[in-house]
Order: structure tokens, then sequence, then C-alpha cells
């Protein structure tokens, strides 16, 4: 036993379990000089980006995500809050390993959202307990390698440095297009397998030049359409995202394509400064990833979180008691015969004064 013994192997789980989600920290690297053979990617000598990972085990549908740092990133609890949100997870058990950071951050996310289920942990020194995040990674960042390989050809890029925000969002559009397309060994993707339907909407090349139909009201006599950078798709409501001239980031449902010659204008594509969590380059706007209303509605559906004190509150009055119904709330009704149908109302109505005792004169 103690030579040949082996580990025990991993069970293979049945799709009537609970859906866990699997979590991990991934990182991309790109060196600063040219590396020597045997040197390795280090802060000193590379560039590097923190990924999130997150991977449902029953449909492989996945969340890849750069975020700030570990733990308690802002960024990172909205981008898995959103993706919770949008495979309609309400009664998952996220699972990672034992760092504390994502612990921190399964806490965090599971509070917020309220699911029926806690989080989990895997056993110590078991990657494999978590092997779904590993392989689909090495998925996504071929893909990324790919598509970032197409973009810096059609606009004569030397290299597509990770830190700029352009990165970020061929990161999210690479695992868009893996969870749509990629098919997996029954035949179907991981998104058919959730949704039981194909994805079918068109989509564009990264970074493509398009004329997109301003959302915002305009006077009358400007014209609603700008020129900007294809950036994906809203993985909630399906809104087309674009980086406009000025190097913010909106979103539209209506574009249209421009010639081949004009698809690659590459001071535009360059202009990007927006990201997921700040839109305008500046200023953080959770909405823009994830509007609070809808967190409420999936938070509300788990069956978990109950409505607020202070909610029930504002529908009985800055009082605090509930209000009565006087007898002006009470519409009167519209007939030919005002005096008779006025007597209706007054014996139909429990706080009118014919319910009240008589009064006397004094």
């Amino acid at each position: 036993m103690s030579g040949k013994g082996k580990e025990a192997h991993h069970r293979t789980l049945g799709k009537d379990r609970t859906p866990t989600v699997q979590l991990d920290y991934q990182f991309i690297t790109q060196p600063k000089r040219p590396l020597q053979p045997d040197e390795q990617p280090d802060a000193a000598n590379s560039h590097i980006v923190t990924v999130l990972v997150a991977v449902d085990t029953l449909t492989g549908l996945a969340l890849e995500a750069i975020v700030n740092s570990k733990g308690a990133d802002k960024l990172a609890e909205t981008e898995l809050c959103k993706f919770l949100v949008e495979i309609g997870r309400s009664n998952c058990i996220p699972l990672g390993d034992n760092e504390p950071s994502l612990i921190n951050l399964m806490k965090r996310v599971v509070k917020q959202l309220g699911t029926a289920a806690t989080y989990r942990t895997t056993p110590n020194y078991s990657p494999q307990s978590k092997g779904n995040c590993e392989r689909r990674h090495g998925v996504t960042l071929a893909q990324l390698k790919t598509l970032k390989s197409d973009l810096c050809e059609r606009f004569q890029l030397k290299e597509l440095d990770i830190r700029h925000p352009l990165f970020t969002w061929l990161l999210k559009h690479t695992s868009f297009t893996v969870n749509r397309y990629l098919m997996h060994s029954d035949g179907q993707t991981s998104y058919c397998r959730r949704w039981g339907k194909e994805y079918n909407s068109p989509l564009c090349s990264f970074g493509e030049t398009v004329h997109f139909r301003n959302p915002r009201k305009l006077p009358n006599s400007q014209s609603n359409w700008e020129a900007g950078t294809w950036l994906g798709r809203c993985t909630l409501n399906n809104e087309i995202i674009l980086g406009n001239a000025d190097g913010t980031v909106t979103r539209t449902r209506t574009i249209k394509r421009l010639l081949t010659s004009e698809q690659a204008k590459k001071e535009l594509l360059l202009a990007l400064k927006g990201t997921p969590l700040q839109p305008n380059g500046t200023l953080e706007d959770s909405n823009f990833l994830l509007p609070q209303e809808q967190l409420a509605q999936f938070a509300f559906a788990t069956g978990t979180k109950k409505r607020s004190t202070n909610e029930a509150d504002n529908e009985a009055g800055d009082t605090g008691q509930p209000q009565q119904q006087h007898d002006s709330d009470i519409p009167l009704p519209m007939e030919e015969d005002f005096d008779k149908s006025l007597d209706e109302h007054l014996r139909g109505n429990p706080s009118s004064s014919s319910s009240q005792p008589p009064q006397h004169e004094p």
C-alpha cells in the first residue's frame, strides 16, 4: 500500500444535484522585455492581470473577467453577481478553495444575492476538485490569443497591452463567444444546455468600427447616428456595447456596419478608456454592469430575502400607521341621476355620515 496506493478518485456527479459554480483566480502575464529561456514571469519582468474564473458545472457556462485584485474587490463582486443572475442560478453553491481572498468574495456574494445555499470549500491540496476552472481557462486563453492576433492584424498593431481597457473587453467577448459557440461532446453548446436553444444574434468583429444609433435624446436638429467601436454584447439584455469617440462606453440596440475599407479606424479604437466598472473612464458605475433593480428582483426570487421594514413603512406613509381610506379617496359614480347615485354611494361607504351617531344641537 505504501508503494502502490493511489489517491481516492473524484466522483462524476449526476445532473440532478444542486448546481455548483466553481471559482478560482487565474493570471495573464505579458513580458516587459524578452525573457531568458530559464526565466519565469513575475512582477519584476512582466505585466500581470488577475482574472476571476467561475464555471457552472452543469452547463459549462463560465465567467472570465479581469478584476482589480483578489478578495474584497467591488469589480469582482459585481461581475460574479451578474454572472449568477445571468445564468439564473438562485440556489447554486459557490465552490472555491480555502484561499482567504476567495472565501471573502464568496461570503460577500452569497450575502448580497441571498442565495438559498451557502458557499463551500474544496479539500486542501486538491486542485482537481475545481478542475473545470483550469480546463475552461485554457480554452478561453487559446481563443483570446486568436482574437488578439486578428485585432492586431486588422488595425496594424504591434502588440496590445494587457493593461489597456481594450484587453478587458476582449477577454469578456472571448468568454462570451466560447459560451455560445464551443460545441461539447453531446453536440450542444453551454448556452443551449442552459436555455434549450442556440444563440442566433449577429456579431461583428471585435474592435470593428460601426455606426450606431445614440440612445440618448438629442435635439431634433442633430443626427442620432455616430461612429463607435464594437466591443461585444451584454449578457443580460443582449444590447450592443460600444466605445464612443470620446473614449466612454455606451450601450445601444441598433448599429449599421460600414464598408470593409472603413471598418478599422485605429484612432477611434485606441481612444477607448472606459471599463466595465468605469464606463466613462473615471467614475465608478456598477449599474452599468448590473442594475440594482435586477439584482433586487433576483434576491427576492430566491425566497431568502424579505421585504425590508422601510419598504413597508413607505406604503403606510410617513407616520408609520396604516392609511385609512377617506371619502375623498372613493370616486363618486358618474350617473345622470346624481342624487340617486350619491345616496347609493353613501349607503355603501362605512365611513360616511350615515354610520355615525346623530349629532344633537346644543
